[in-house]
């Protein structure tokens, strides 16, 4: 919850101009339970970034997958990168 209270909100509003400038490819990697940012929103906005790689979904993680499923995440990542 602190994390969220730190939030700048109107940040998040305008990530669809951020997301736009975006050259490299993108891989997101997305808690499938995220109360908070629900995956098919995640998987909409993603779907508007022209160089989006893929989206990954992670089952039992919500909001901070890569802290509730570090390996899942980190084998996710290494594919990526291959």
């Amino acid at each position: 919850m602190r994390y969220l209270k730190g939030v700048d909100f109107s940040v998040i509003d305008n990530l669809d101009q951020v997301h736009a400038k975006i050259e490299c490819p993108v891989t997101f990697i997305w808690g499938e339970e995220d109360p908070t940012f629900p995956v098919d929103l995640g998987e909409q906005m993603a779907r508007s970034m022209p160089t989006l790689k893929a989206f990954h979904r992670v089952k039992k993680a919500k909001f901070l997958p890569h802290e509730e499923h570090p390996k899942t995440v980190a084998d996710l990542i290494q594919s990526t990168l291959q």
